[in-house]
């Protein structure tokens, strides 16, 4: 567990191990149960007392964002009116994946060759023997272009993303279109 203050909030990084130790996985499928608030409350006060963050807040607002590298980080923001509970989750990306190398590296060209997605938040993870790409904010056109010409599909199911982030390999992360297709394509 990390904990750092970022201009009077709390900041908590935990890994895939530290998020299921401290159940805050059950925030991203119960997130309006006593169980998951309860945990909230104790990763607060834990976290809180590793860095002796004082505050008379007695409220926070509290935003959770999975890491695609693994993990999550949870901001704790003192609020004086009543709490809001804001479950961030892998909105805006989607995955795709390839049966081949040469399906997913063919992916990663055309996106790269287009400067409007060539710096888009991307990932590639090895998940058991096929590859998968998670793209943000990518439009429903080249979705459906990458799906037609190169990807065997998309992944829609949230357990089946958690799965590739918890036990997929990591090959390219936060830009993995840039570095693949800066690697293939020499202009």
């Amino acid at each position: 567990m990390t904990v750092t203050v970022i201009d009077g909030q709390l900041k908590v990084t935990l890994t895939d191990t530290e998020t299921v130790k401290y159940n805050i996985d059950l925030v991203f499928f119960e997130k309006d149960s006593k169980e998951s608030a309860d945990s909230l409350v104790k990763l607060l006060k834990r976290a809180a007392k590793t860095v002796g963050f004082n505050t008379a807040a007695e409220v926070f607002e509290i935003e959770i964002y999975p890491v695609f590298s693994g993990g999550c980080e949870i901001y704790f923001i003192p609020k004086t009116q009543k709490a809001t509970f804001v479950k961030a989750t892998a909105k805006g990306y989607t995955a795709f994946e390839f049966q081949t190398t040469e399906a997913l590296l063919s992916a990663c060209e055309l996106l790269y060759r287009n400067e409007a997605t060539r710096y888009l938040a991307s990932d590639i993870y090895k998940y058991q023997d096929k590859y998968r790409l998670f793209v943000k904010n990518i439009s429903s056109d080249l979705k459906r272009q990458i799906t037609r010409e190169f990807a065997d599909g998309s992944i829609q199911s949230r357990l089946e993303r958690s799965k590739t982030l918890e036990y997929g390999k990591p090959i390219a992360l936060k830009n993995a279109i840039y570095i693949v297709g800066s690697a293939m394509c020499k202009e």
